[in-house]
């Protein structure tokens, strides 16, 4: 069921987002222990409890990133053996004009394969909603601690950048690199999180997409719309924080627009 395209893809995403994270993370662990080092004169619990926290922090990440993006890749290949099969209903050019098929299929055994895809997206669905349970608690609160930490980073770049004579007293560490690895460590996290549980939802939804435009194009293919009936009856994926709010995109709108205006907030009134 799954094709070599979609788990190369996969892999190779995963692989890009796990050795992002790691040049990250070891950039912030290096910049952590210089500057805590330079600033209590040694080795501090601090500074072990930093890096520890990043390590969680990669570990989680990762591995929920990873799984959202390999069911991604499967309902991605639910969504190329759909098309395939729908391609023969109803006329040629109508056909290929609304589902965007490039090589027409035949009508062979149309109900059999139809009635095996929604197998397939069942087992899928039960996949995601099993991932949900695994790790929403953990999920949700890195979630909170990504957000916090946005709006504490960008904090500590305004005070370093306005207030530099009063840094000390004020923040953790009066050092920009500090700072900026700190807020790109848990920015990355956060778009890495929201994105990869967007483009699996928009995935899952283009199944609906092409049977509502099949069933439009020929209303006799049974099968077709006991699929369609299915989805528009089912859970649609959709991974949330424990159940307080939805993981996508809008998520990451959200974080930074509450960013801004706590650091204009904070640089008002924080400053003076």
């Amino acid at each position: 069921m799954l094709s070599p395209n979609s788990v190369y893809t996969s892999k190779k995403l995963g692989h890009y987002i796990v050795t992002i994270l790691t040049i990250i993370a070891g950039s912030t662990v290096v910049a952590t222990q210089i500057n805590l080092g330079n600033r209590y004169r040694g080795f501090t619990i601090t500074q072990l409890i930093s890096s520890y926290n990043i390590f969680c922090s990669i570990i989680l990440t990762s591995q929920f990133v990873c799984s959202v993006l390999e069911l991604w890749s499967r309902f991605r290949t639910l969504n190329g053996q759909l098309l395939e099969s729908l391609s023969c209903v109803g006329r040629p050019g109508l056909s290929q004009l609304l589902l965007g098929w490039r090589k027409r299929g035949n009508g062979e055994d149309l109900a059999a394969r139809l009635r095996r895809l929604q197998h397939v997206h069942l087992v899928l669905q039960r996949a995601a909603e099993l991932l949900q349970a695994h790790v929403s608690p953990a999920v949700t609160f890195h979630l909170m601690y990504s957000v916090v930490g946005i709006i504490y980073g960008s904090y500590e770049l305004l005070v370093v950048s306005q207030a530099q004579n009063r840094a000390e007293s004020m923040i953790i560490s009066p050092s920009t690199s500090y700072s900026l690895c700190w807020l790109v460590h848990h920015l990355f996290d956060l778009v890495a999180l929201t994105v990869s549980c967007s483009i699996l939802e928009d995935e899952e939804m283009q199944a609906s997409v092409l049977l509502r435009r099949a069933v439009g194009i020929e209303e006799t293919v049974p099968q077709v719309e006991a699929f369609l009936r299915q989805i528009k009856r089912g859970p649609a994926i959709c991974f949330t924080a424990s159940g307080l709010l939805p993981i996508d995109r809008r998520l990451l709108v959200s974080a930074v627009s509450a960013a801004t205006t706590y650091l204009i907030v904070l640089g008002q009134f924080g400053l003076r």
